[in-house]
């Protein structure tokens, strides 16, 4: 996965502060890719509760301020269905590590 010990502490700790202790985040997409280059954030998350549209906005705003990198997320809440969206990023997933070992 290419982010830091640091940057994946940092991922925790916004969307802890933003959705909760039971937020689980995970990386999907061309950051899982140790052989590519560049790219957004590309971030799955599951939360407990529905998290409303200006929860999500300003997440978004914090993370991409904390990394200085773009950052896209798809939000599922548990116990709803999963979209195929929803079921393709979920599948591709890598969760991060909290305490930033990589």
């Amino acid at each position: 996965m290419r982010l830091t010990g640091e940057e994946q502490k940092t991922i925790a700790r916004i969307v802890e502060k933003h959705l909760g202790a039971e937020a689980e985040v995970s990386v999907f997409g061309s950051r899982v890719d140790d052989s590519r280059r560049g790219g957004d954030l590309d971030l799955y998350i599951e939360t407990a509760e529905h998290a409303s549209v200006r929860v999500r906005a300003r997440l978004k705003m914090a993370l991409e301020n904390a990394l200085q990198l773009p950052v896209d997320a798809v939000f599922h809440q548990k116990g709803q269905s999963f979209t195929p969206f929803e079921n393709i990023a979920r599948e591709s997933a890598v969760a991060i590590q909290e305490s930033g070992a990589q």
